[in-house]
């Protein structure tokens, strides 16, 4: 660059957060690696999460309309590590709790903006370190003018230099002993040391990429609604008459098969109503999701050269979204009735939560079809997702296994103890109740888990109930 070249302007993150964003996420961050560290997941983690969310919402400007909502439903899915103590459970809804905040972020509400939003945060996460490191350098730099790559250089290599060289303290002696010799000082070396500068550093990326995502340039406009497309109506016509038409008849067979039970099915499957039941849905579920993708590219394929051509197109896809919530409906009767004969577990939960989101979709779909208007349908099928999963923390899974699993139990004589006692300690109140005469049910695990009780930061309410459960038990009989 020539000496009279003008300076290159500030990135925009730089100029649109607040200046006091960058100091509060650093202090987050310490506190997060001080406290969060050895602890288990609990208040600590939602409140550390939760005060990034307030603050990203505050100092970039974000946080009014559909970017509150997503906010909100963060911050609520961010509290589901102080209300459950299930580690899938948890870490479904904290990785929904991120992508709602990074939606929030961009306010994305198209369909191309949502996907530019989940390649940005992936890219955003990376820099955000760097985002934050130019952040605290931006007033330093306006006072010192050309020392401002410098500083920005210096924080940036601190940064890196922390990272690694703890690292190698912790994993070579001969290291830890060479950095000890040379600086004179080396603290006892603590083993959580690279967790907790990890800790720090993830943190201190979060609040960096909220940031670099709140200047992102997302399309907000709706998507186009292409009527010029490459398949005329024979063609589109035919194709999605004849899968309507095998939709309508795999629908029927269905519910003849619900009407006529286990002997229709031993006569024209030749398989007994158990295999009937457990062969199958797993294909169901695959092809409800993929048609999905079919009314997408038929949407954007078919040409409408016409009022009338527009509204049988609108019938065939809303015939084909109708005809699909009856195959997820057949599909949630087949895993209740084969949860009935084999028990509840969450992989089977799962699959009825994706069932239940889909037909939401398809729902939005047919409503949007109706209403001749689908530019607010991203935003609710990313809504109904936070609240899907949200629902699902609160109905307490683990225990509502382990609760379908003894009433299976109390009816049938057959239980699968090793799998419930291997839940987590949410089931704990349901098995300590209602298996409390079982001589076979042993809680061990949970009871030396749960000693001692955890401090303030890994609050957890799941296990406090566990506790709780455990203690009020009357001790074995000698």
């Amino acid at each position: 660059m020539s000496a009279g070249a003008a300076p290159s302007p500030p990135a925009p993150w730089l100029t649109r957060t607040a200046p006091w964003f960058a100091p509060l996420s650093v202090g987050v961050a310490i506190l997060a690696a001080l406290s969060l560290v050895d602890e288990p997941v609990g208040i600590g983690f939602t409140l550390a999460l939760v005060v990034i969310y307030a603050a990203a919402a505050v100092a970039t400007g974000r946080r009014a309309g559909f970017a509150a909502v997503c906010w909100w439903g963060a911050a609520l899915l961010a509290g589901i590590a102080t209300l459950r103590s299930a580690g899938w459970l948890v870490a479904l809804c904290l990785l929904a709790s991120l992508a709602l905040a990074a939606i929030a972020a961009t306010e994305a509400r198209t369909w191309r903006g949502l996907l530019f939003t989940s390649f940005e945060s992936t890219l955003s996460g990376i820099l955000g370190l760097g985002v934050i490191a130019g952040l605290l350098g931006r007033e330093r730099r306006e006072r010192t003018g050309k020392a401002g790559p410098v500083v920005r250089g210096l924080l940036i290599a601190a940064a890196l230099v922390l990272v690694f060289g703890s690292l190698f303290v912790a994993g070579d002696a001969v290291f830890a002993k060479t950095v000890a010799d040379l600086t004179g000082w080396l603290p006892a070396v603590d083993e959580t040391l690279p967790v907790r500068i990890f800790t720090a550093a993830v943190f201190l990326a979060l609040a960096g990429a909220l940031a670099r995502l709140a200047t992102a340039t997302v399309e907000h406009t709706p998507d186009p609604n292409p009527r010029a497309g490459r398949l005329g109506r024979i063609e589109w016509t035919i194709a999605l008459g004849a899968l309507d038409a095998l939709f309508a008849v795999f629908v029927v067979l269905q519910a003849m098969v619900v009407l006529r039970g286990h002997e229709y099915v031993v006569q024209t499957a030749g398989m007994t109503y158990a295999e009937y039941v457990h062969q199958g849905f797993a294909a169901q579920m695959v092809a409800a999701a993929l048609t999905l993708t079919v009314i997408a590219a038929a949407w954007h394929l078919a040409r409408r050269d016409s009022p009338a051509e527009d509204r049988l197109l609108r019938t065939l896809l809303g015939g084909l979204c109708g005809l699909t919530l009856a195959v997820l409906a057949f599909c949630v009767w087949r895993i209740d009735l084969y949860v009935e004969a084999y028990g509840a577990t969450q992989l089977r939960i799962l699959v009825v939560v994706i069932a239940i989101w889909l037909a939401t979709v398809f729902i939005a779909l047919i409503v949007a079809g109706i209403r001749r208007s689908a530019s607010w349908l991203p935003r609710a099928v990313v809504l109904s997702t936070g609240a899907i999963l949200l629902g699902l923390a609160l109905v307490n899974p683990d225990a509502w296994i382990a609760d379908r699993n003894i009433d299976r139990y109390q009816r049938t004589g057959k239980i699968d103890l090793p799998y419930l006692e291997g839940l987590s300690d949410d089931a704990v109140p349901v098995l300590a109740t209602r298996l409390a005469d079982n001589p076979s049910l042993n809680l061990a695990q949970h009871e030396a888990d749960l000693q001692p009780p955890e401090g303030l930061v890994g609050f957890n309410i799941g296990r406090e109930r566990a506790r709780a459960a455990l203690d009020a038990q009357p001790p074995p009989n000698p």
